[in-house]
């Protein structure tokens, strides 16, 4: 029998559900509707990751628990409870770097926005209004990447194009987590 693997989401699928669906004996449950699907399966991708659901699911019993869970996110928050993460046989995977370049586009887009006053120019087009103004630029400015992790701002590269320079991020000692709930890239 092929593995089993349950899907964890809310409202929409994670795209490519055909594949996923080659790969093993895929279920898809509802965070209602995990408790009677997680045990016993091989294999958990949380498509939901900040959610209580898990926890409240996690099989009592360790050989019902899945053998690997993957969370979307970079971010393993909501899975950092005893049964897990004490479990050595439990190996847990994120997402981490997925969204680094996606977020520094956003944080751009953002600061573009802002300085041109994208939402004045939004609300006075609105209104039918013709309004020219002056607005801030950014070329020539520094920008100061402050955050925890990579995701947290736009990478040096991001900025070069928009003529902005950039200061190194703010660096904050890393936590500890137990070595079961770390990031791995291995598949058990």
């Amino acid at each position: 029998m092929p593995d089993r693997l349950v899907v964890l989401y809310r409202g929409n699928r994670p795209p490519a559900t055909g594949l996923i669906e080659r790969l093993a004996d895929t279920v898809y449950a509802t965070e209602e509707e995990l408790p009677y699907l997680l045990p016993g399966a091989d294999a958990l991708l949380a498509w939901v990751t900040i959610t209580p659901a898990i926890r409240e699911a996690w099989p009592d019993n360790p050989e019902k628990a899945p053998r690997w869970v993957h969370a979307s996110s970079a971010g393993v928050d909501s899975f950092l409870f005893p049964a897990l993460v004490d479990d050595p046989g439990v190996v847990l995977t994120n997402a981490r770097g997925v969204y680094d370049e996606p977020t520094a586009e956003y944080v751009l887009g953002l600061v573009l926005a802002l300085a041109k006053d994208f939402p004045g120019t939004w609300e006075h087009q609105r209104r039918r209004e013709w309004r020219p103004r002056l607005s801030d630029g950014i070329t020539g400015r520094t920008v100061l990447v402050w955050g925890t992790g990579r995701s947290a701002g736009p990478s040096p590269g991001c900025w070069t194009p928009s003529g902005c320079g950039s200061a190194a991020p703010a660096a904050r000692p890393a936590r500890t987590i137990p070595t079961s709930a770390r990031s791995t890239a291995r598949r058990p």
